[in-house]
């Protein structure tokens, strides 16, 4: 807490806490001294900035009365208060029951599904979207110096633009102002436009390719592409087809691809089942029932809470959530967490360089730097040649930095957020493998969950634990370190397109 000595007597300090939201004056004893004064008090707030009113002056009138009795001398006594800031309560919107089935629809019921931020479905001009309660208003503070504290903001209200109205008969209730889809954004509410296919996608039919929201109503067929800059939702199925979005992919039904087609979102993808699917999300990948012999890229998490991954090779930065793991067959089942390997292998890679260039710059600089010590023997041309060496040398020692700075960019661009984790609520079959770097466990025997896997630090090893979440009971996981040849090579093509995509 910062503080101000009081010089004169040399015992009055006003001590400032709360983030400047108390005073409080502490008064050090001195025997034989007399009581500290009200221009002794005043010259401490002073120094301390402390603004003086009405109030304070009270407060240092009752310090000087109780300093004033025998033996009562506060030692520490509060003499200003000011007033926290009021942040402004966040108002809210009750989605028509029309959008909130569509919503349990495609994504399930809470609290396995997202909150509702989207309409999913396109809407008409003038449908109702719901019904919007205001937010209290927030208000400013002061701190004792009469500084102004501002909250964080001074409205929680939902903002809308001209796609959104209130009702002409009820104003709490909002609708579509125009066709589209409409989207909470932080708290900005507004229906975009929608790039609409009635039927499927198919031979038939063009491919999409479009900077707005697309919805297919039907199913996107074998070969068939769908492209949208922002997000896209499709009625039924995706078949061996290419979906890209920027956005979200919303998928009705399942994704079945047979090993051919590829979905890719920037945020997130939600589907009821996948199969032979290749999946990449740049935040989180929902799924309903069923994930079958899928290879997934998934840069956030991995939540099947109520279902099955069974083969296939998984990956999620942050976290895998699923009812179960591999099956009764024990077909084998690859599931990843934490960094990608392929950006250790990077890092590793920068590092041996970095080691070969630092050993080739001490070579150097032990032949060369006793020679230029020395020039008088060396030629002109030797000489030039030696000046170069030395040159070349502080060039690569610079470099040296770039290098360091590159592998630190690469650790923190990739690392999660938390503790990465893999969590099973009934049962994780043998043959299921899990990797974390550069260690990989493989589950031998049956564990019944619910159950959760992170990575510890037992006796300077990274290891993982297996934590029952009922009796809290804790067992490490037989694993073994690998190498890069070895790490890639369950997952190594998923995860090289992963990491060239990513960075």
């Amino acid at each position: 807490m910062p503080s101000t000595p009081d010089s004169s007597p040399g015992r009055l300090t006003v001590e400032l806490a709360r983030g400047g939201l108390e005073a409080w004056l502490t008064c050090r004893r001195v025997e034989g001294a007399t009581p500290p004064t009200m221009d002794d008090v005043l010259e401490a707030l002073e120094r301390a900035e402390v603004a003086v009113d009405d109030n304070v002056l009270k407060k240092v009138q009752e310090f000087l009365a109780q300093a004033g009795a025998k033996d009562r001398l506060p030692e520490r006594f509060l003499m200003a208060e000011g007033r926290a800031p009021r942040e402004a309560g966040e108002g809210r919107i009750e989605w028509h029951p029309a959008i909130v089935e569509v919503h349990r629809e495609w994504l399930g019921e809470a609290p396995a599904a997202p909150p509702v931020t989207t309409s999913i479905l396109p809407v008409e001009a003038g449908a109702r979207l719901g019904t919007i309660t205001a937010g209290t208003p927030g208000a400013e503070g002061v701190d004792v110096r009469g500084r102004v504290l501002a909250p964080s903001q001074l409205s929680g209200d939902i903002a809308f633009d001209d796609s959104v109205r209130r009702d002409d008969t009820d104003p709490s209730q909002i609708v579509a102002g125009v066709a589209g889809r409409a989207v909470l954004e932080g708290r900005r509410l507004s229906v975009r436009a929608v790039h609409t296919v009635p039927a499927d996608v198919g031979v038939d039919s063009d491919q999409v390719n479009v900077g707005i929201d697309a919805h297919v109503a039907g199913t996107i067929h074998d070969g068939m592409s769908v492209r949208s800059a922002e997000s896209i939702s499709i009625g039924r199925t995706v078949e061996a087809a290419r979906v890209e979005a920027g956005g979200d992919v919303f998928v009705c039904g399942g994704i079945v691809q047979r090993g051919k087609g590829v979905v890719r979102a920037g945020r997130d993808v939600a589907a009821k089942f996948c199969r032979d699917a290749e999946l990449h999300s740049g935040r989180d990948i929902r799924v309903a029932n069923e994930l079958t012999n899928c290879r997934i890229r998934c840069m956030g998490r991995l939540l099947i809470p109520q279902g099955t991954i069974i083969g296939g090779q998984v990956y999620a930065r942050e976290a895998i959530e699923a009812a179960t793991v591999g099956s009764d067959a024990n077909v084998p089942t690859e599931l990843m967490i934490g960094v990608l390997p392929e950006v250790l292998d990077r890092v590793e890679r920068l590092q041996k360089e970095r080691e070969l260039k630092r050993a080739l710059i001490d070579r150097v600089r032990q032949s060369v730097g006793p020679l230029l010590a020395n020039q008088r023997r060396l030629t002109p041309s030797q000489k030039e040649r030696a000046t170069e060496m030395m040159f070349q040398a502080d060039a690569a020692e610079a470099e040296l930095g770039a290098m360091d700075a590159e592998c630190q960019r690469l650790l923190q661009a990739a690392a999660p957020t938390g503790t990465p984790q893999v969590t099973v609520k009934r049962m994780l079959h043998p043959h299921a493998a899990l990797s974390q770097g550069r260690r990989r466990a493989v589950v031998t025997r049956p564990l019944r969950g619910p159950l959760r896997i992170e990575q510890r630090q037992i006796r300077g090893v990274a290891e993982f634990v297996c934590i029952n979440l009922v009796t809290r009971s804790v067992t490490v996981l037989p694993s073994t370190q690998t190498t890069p040849s070895a790490s890639g090579s369950p997952t190594e093509s998923l995860l090289v397109g992963a990491a060239a995509s990513h960075g």
